[in-house]
């Protein structure tokens, strides 16, 4: 039998840990990296030796090494896979790219934009790296404590491009191997546009919070989204975003759906249903999700919307309001300060439909405007 690769987790939150652990009971290698600002995120796993893990994945794993040294976790991998926040997808590509290798994977689950936003880092600071991205995490992964995380559930599929569209081979047959055990599947999407447009976290926390603001801030954030919270008119809300999504994907000649399901819990029950119970408990501006769902989600649907004469008025509505809630321009920026999916920051700016799709398909920006 082959010996299985060594695979770089980049992010040691709950998401990356239990990746870690995934990756590590079928056999894989992992190299854990944390960034050293949030090198407290990793510690209980580094004292305790290795990732404790309950839920559907259950045991305790030993990381083949546990870093906040970049070369070190890169060193002789073929694929480095981020597990973060979108907001701090700038960080960790800042850290990688001074020592990724000609040929080495730069892979992001959390896609909103992240390859179209530093596509052209890598091209100049690490030429003939491959930059990727999923069309969502796989995990819905919680810790019960600073060393024990819990595997509430993970997605029955999945689907990942590259920048451009031709390295999108490349990054499934080196994905594959982990993501398709449990009964799972990896597919390739079209293109970059794909999996962050069709991203389904940007329909899933907004309207439920927004639609529930004033509990929401009653109880600093003990609203249960996916839950009694989740309302049939807050579901309208979210099905109007998604609509939107599929209509720029139609306009585009794109898929319209990417649909990576949870297994239900029980059978008959809905997909979700291991989702009701959680309440986010903390404030909107702390809330991970939400603050890459709008500067990343809506912000892009519905600036390529204007762009391209599809009408996305649900998406311009609710970032809109959550830009006057909250006082952070995310169409311009993220919380942090960081540029936002907007068009200009994405190098997309005044480009026609045909050149943004042959951008993202061949990597090349057109030298002059379509006929």
């Amino acid at each position: 039998m082959d010996k299985k690769p060594t695979i770089a987790v980049l992010g040691a939150g709950s998401g990356g840990a239990c990746m870690t652990a995934d990756l590590i009971e079928q056999g894989f290698k992992v190299n854990l990296y944390e960034l050293p600002q949030f090198e407290d995120s990793m510690q209980p796993f580094v004292d305790r030796g290795g990732i404790e893990i309950t839920g559907k994945i259950t045991g305790f794993y030993e990381p083949n090494m546990m870093t906040t040294n970049m070369e070190e976790a890169l060193e002789g991998v073929e694929i480095a896979t981020m597990n973060v926040r979108a907001f701090a997808h700038g960080l960790f590509v800042e850290k990688a790219v001074p020592h990724l290798k000609k040929g080495q994977i730069l892979h992001c689950w959390t896609p909103y934009a992240f390859a179209l936003r530093y596509y052209e880092t890598l091209k100049e600071k690490a030429p003939g790296a491959i930059i990727a991205e999923s069309a969502i995490l796989p995990y819905f992964v919680k810790r019960d404590s600073p060393d024990v995380i819990n595997c509430h559930a993970y997605k029955l599929g999945n689907f990942v491009a590259a920048m451009p569209s031709d390295d999108t081979g490349k990054v499934l047959k080196a994905l594959a191997p982990s993501m398709t055990t449990r009964g799972r599947f990896l597919k390739p999407a079209t293109n970059v546009l794909a999996t962050s447009i069709l991203n389904g976290n940007i329909t899933a926390h907004i309207p439920a919070i927004l639609l529930n603001a004033r509990e929401y801030e009653d109880t600093m954030g003990h609203v249960y989204i996916y839950g009694k919270h989740g309302t049939p008119l807050t579901k309208k809300v979210a099905y109007a975003i998604r609509d939107e999504a599929a209509a720029l994907c139609t306009h585009l000649g794109l898929e319209t759906s990417l649909r990576c399901p949870y297994p239900p819990t029980k059978p008959g029950e809905p997909t979700l249903a291991s989702h009701t119970w959680w309440a986010p408990d903390v404030s909107m501006m702390d809330l991970g999700c939400l603050q890459e769902d709008l500067p990343y989600g809506t912000v892009l649907l519905a600036e390529l919307g204007r762009a391209l004469g599809v009408p996305t008025p649900v998406s311009r509505g609710v970032t809109d309001m959550f830009k006057t809630m909250l006082d952070v321009d995310y169409w311009k920026v993220d919380k942090l300060g960081n540029p936002s999916a907007n068009l200009e920051a994405l190098g997309l700016g005044g480009l026609t439909k045909n050149e943004i799709l042959r951008y993202v398909t061949t990597g090349e920006r057109p030298s002059k405007k379509d006929e």
